[in-house]
């Protein structure tokens, strides 16, 4: 399906012009309008417009606590087959990515809600090559319980503003393992790095010195670990068959969902063996 993105923004009551627009990953534009009349995230497929409703229903929530906040939301507009989230424009600069090799806590980290067993938490779907990693973690700490907290769900340096102001809520969750912003904070950009180098099998062995220098409870450090990186796995094969499957354009991406679809097993060997 392919929509007009002008159509998209007269849908929203838009009439201010257009002062740039951007390709971002999975097919996504980002339309910056001329003037203070904001920004724009358009989705214009069925399985991106999903991303943005949970997005929108993540702002109907509380805002993260301080000293997070979010942008304004505007508008949000459901097309059915595409979506459009209308923002104010945030002018604050972007973090670099030398900001990720310090240890951050996520911003929703103090807001638990309970314990849940990691046997109750793995990803609904196996990735092709990480069943056996899914076996070995349920039967060896299945019945561990971990804390759980809202998380962002995308945590990582690109994603934040000075200020600091926290972007793109698209896979954010109200009931997540308590760490799992904490992890993707420093694994993610760790990871795609490290594959990049060729560092990847050197990069695995640190698996579980990773897990402990990022987790405070040391006795499921490996563990929560072992279940982020599963999470994140899932997350990484439904992009890449959302791509396939609508002929996206989106190889710069793509490549570093490989990266990582690369490097999780090793990790998970370290973490599982």
């Amino acid at each position: 399906m392919t929509v007009d993105p002008g159509s998209c923004l007269a849908a929203l009551g838009i009439a201010a012009p257009t002062a740039m627009v951007r390709r971002h990953a999975l097919g996504k534009l980002g339309i910056q309008l001329a003037g203070d009349a904001g920004f724009v995230k358009l989705a214009p497929t069925p399985a991106t417009a999903a991303g943005l409703r949970r997005e929108a229903a993540a702002y109907a929530l509380p805002p993260p606590p301080a000293p997070y906040r979010r942008p304004v939301l505007i508008d949000f507009h459901d097309g059915g087959g595409w979506a459009a989230l209308w923002l104010r424009t945030e002018t604050a600069a972007p973090w670099s990515r030398r900001r990720a090799l310090m240890p951050r806590h996520g911003p929703y980290e103090g807001l638990v809600s309970g314990r849940h067993r990691i046997g109750d938490m793995m990803p609904a779907h196996a990735v092709p090559g990480f069943a056996d990693w899914h076996r070995r973690l349920v039967d060896r700490h299945g019945d561990r319980a971990i804390a759980v907290a809202p998380s962002h769900g995308d945590f990582v340096y690109w994603n934040l503003l000075d200020g600091p102001v926290l972007l793109d809520f698209e896979n954010f969750q109200a009931d997540a393992p308590r760490h799992h912003d904490r992890l993707s904070w420093t694994v993610v950009p760790f990871g795609r790095r490290a594959m990049a180098l060729g560092l990847g099998r050197l990069a695995a062995a640190a698996g579980p010195w990773l897990a402990r220098r990022l987790l405070p409870d040391e006795s499921s450090a490996e563990a929560e670990l072992a279940l982020f990186l599963l999470h994140h796995a899932e997350r990484l094969a439904a992009e890449t068959a959302l791509v396939a499957a609508e002929a996206i354009d989106d190889h710069a991406a793509q490549r570093q969902r490989d990266r990582l679809l690369s490097l999780y097993p090793l990790l998970l060997a370290g973490l599982l063996a």
